[in-house]
């Protein structure tokens, strides 16, 4: 039963084994949560800018037997998504949906293998293919294979008839663009963090002199280091915090409070 996009309710239907509904959940999650990149959207105005997915664990109804609901759902979806595993490779359940799907008159290019565990091996114990999809001979996105990110832009880019090495070099592009993004979010939040610790620590600077400018002591010329402070034999000390000096004290080279010095004796030892 062919009919225009806009006639279904599901873009696709997931099937799966219910000991793979953990991955079922992610990939129903990740679907949904999936935007077409915008220059996508703009070559190709008939494609969705959001997924709904059914998954029946989730989005069944009330009422009416489960074959007829089902029947109702899978009517209602553009494609079916078959979640692929030794499990669902022997799940009658899974097996049902799919033969369900193609007696309403789909195609079997309109069933999609989504490899979540074991191989595609007619025979082996670790089989995931069903009986149907061994007879139906359809290529898979292989989760296992080649990881779940590249396999999860195969699925998408047959879901929505995209050329996968197009999609790919668009999800790459935004992957970059969403890394500098965060590379200079975190960039910021280190550099305004450290401007904090910088204001709330106090923090000694050493000068030669200093002057009283409305009765805040401010050191004249460039700041010394420790070092350089402790081979004269006077100086002054500035602790400041928040912005605003604290603490001004007069050292010798011994780096000891110090008043001694006529030259020093209106000036405050601390």
């Amino acid at each position: 039963m062919e009919g225009k996009q806009m006639d279904y309710r599901f873009y696709a239907f997931i099937s799966y084994s219910r000991k793979n509904e953990k991955e079922a959940k992610w990939l129903q999650k990740k679907l949904e949560a999936y935007r077409l990149p915008t220059v996508l959207q703009k070559q190709r105005s008939d494609l969705p800018k959001s997924l709904k997915i059914f998954r029946d664990k989730t989005d069944i109804g009330v009422g009416g037997t489960v074959a007829n609901a089902l029947s109702r759902e899978l009517q209602d979806s553009k494609k079916l998504i078959v979640l692929c595993s030794p499990d669902s490779a022997k799940s009658e359940y899974v097996e049902y949906e799919i033969e369900s799907f193609l007696k309403i008159g789909r195609s079997a290019d309109d069933i999609l293998p989504f490899v979540v565990a074991g191989e595609i091996k007619l025979g082996s114990a670790a089989d995931c293919y069903g009986a149907k999809l061994h007879e139906l001979n359809l290529n898979a996105a292989d989760s296992v294979q080649e990881g779940k990110g590249n396999a999860f832009v195969r699925l998408l880019a047959s879901l929505l008839g995209i050329k996968y090495d197009d999609l790919k070099k668009r999800e790459r592009a935004r992957t970059i663009r969403r890394n500098c993004l965060l590379a200079t979010a975190c960039a910021a939040i280190v550099a305004f963090s450290s401007a904090v610790a910088w204001y709330v620590t106090p923090h000694t600077r050493y000068y030669a002199d200093y002057v009283t400018r409305w009765g805040i002591p401010e050191g004249i010329g460039k700041p010394l280091s420790k070092k350089e402070a402790n081979h004269l034999f006077e100086y002054y000390e500035i602790i400041s915090q928040y912005g605003r000096p604290i603490k001004l004290a007069h050292k010798d080279f011994y780096g000891r409070v110090s008043g001694e010095n006529p030259e020093y004796k209106d000036r405050p030892r601390v």
